[in-house]
């Protein structure tokens, strides 16, 4: 019945934050939900029509696990009206939140699960599956060719596709750093990633505050061919440790970070491999910043 009825569009939460058209309409819609009206961003699924009317909103806490959902869905359908769509001019789109993707990149998507422990899975997000794109550039794609791992990768990997939340949202970035967070004292402390004969190996240490840190071991695969990265996989698992606010108690799971290089066909057909990396959260020129020599 959805396939039948409805177009689906997977939108990343915050491009009704762009200063341009596709960003106004986005944000007409997002306003007509409860989430949208408290912090200005679309989350959840949500019926729209053409006009930006939104018809049903359904919240990403528990409403996909809702019985009666297909129902919502149905009177949702029976309740669109004809209306006129929206033009959006052609005119540029806002690279704040939009940036273009630099010629010749090639993406890994990184899923992110919180295992071991299902009592906690309401704070430490257990039944959620994170996702993000790693961006991977074409002379850093040429080093891993020749058995190298490029600094400004490996500082891209620890900052930004390392101890994500649930949402997807590096944690070095993300608002909610704890109760004892000290600005300035977050960081990567240590990062050893090593590439020996097509095998990646290493290790990190995270740490945001004295209860809020993780560390993991790292293991994957790399092969390529005339430069072009044919395969890259890569594992990171180990402790989080968290603490949400001053009187909770110390929260601890286990997090594994999955990476694997995007096909041409998922470039092709899957639009969401060409969502850039975490773009509300940190400023592209800083995500693509190469190393201080």
């Amino acid at each position: 019945m959805i396939s039948a009825t409805f177009v689906p569009l997977a939108i990343a939460a915050h491009e009704s934050r762009r200063q341009d058209a596709e960003g106004e309409f986005l944000k007409t819609i997002a306003e007509s939900q409860p989430y949208g009206q408290r912090y200005g961003h679309v989350q959840g699924l949500i019926v729209a029509d053409v006009a930006g009317r939104a018809y049903l909103y359904v919240d990403t806490d528990a409403g996909y696990q809702d019985p009666e959902l297909a129902d919502k869905l149905r009177m949702a359908a029976d309740m669109v009206q004809p209306a006129e769509p929206v033009h959006l001019d052609d005119g540029p789109s806002d690279q704040r939140l939009r940036p273009e993707m630099p010629p010749g990149t090639q993406v890994v998507r990184v899923l992110t699960k919180n295992i071991d422990d299902p009592d906690q899975r309401s704070r430490m997000g257990g039944e959620d599956l994170g996702y993000e794109n790693l961006w991977i550039l074409p002379d850093e794609a040429q080093q891993l060719a020749r058995d190298r791992v490029p600094e400004s990768l490996k500082q891209r990997i620890a900052t930004y596709h390392l101890l994500n939340s649930y949402t997807g949202e590096s944690q070095l970035h993300h608002v909610g750093k704890g109760p004892d967070y000290v600005e300035g004292q977050a960081g990567v402390r240590e990062f050893e990633l090593t590439l020996d004969d097509g095998v990646l190996s290493g290790s990190v240490h995270i740490f945001i505050s004295p209860t809020h840190h993780y560390r993991a071991s790292l293991l994957g695969f790399v092969e390529a061919k005339d430069g072009q990265l044919t395969r890259f996989d890569l594992i990171a698992r180990g402790p989080w440790v968290r603490k949400f606010f001053a009187d909770s108690p110390l929260e601890r799971t286990t997090q594994v970070a999955a990476f694997r290089l995007a096909t041409e066909e998922q470039m092709k057909h899957d639009g969401s491999y060409r969502i850039p990396p975490g773009f509300h959260v940190f400023p592209m020129n800083d995500y693509l910043r190469q190393p201080n020599p």
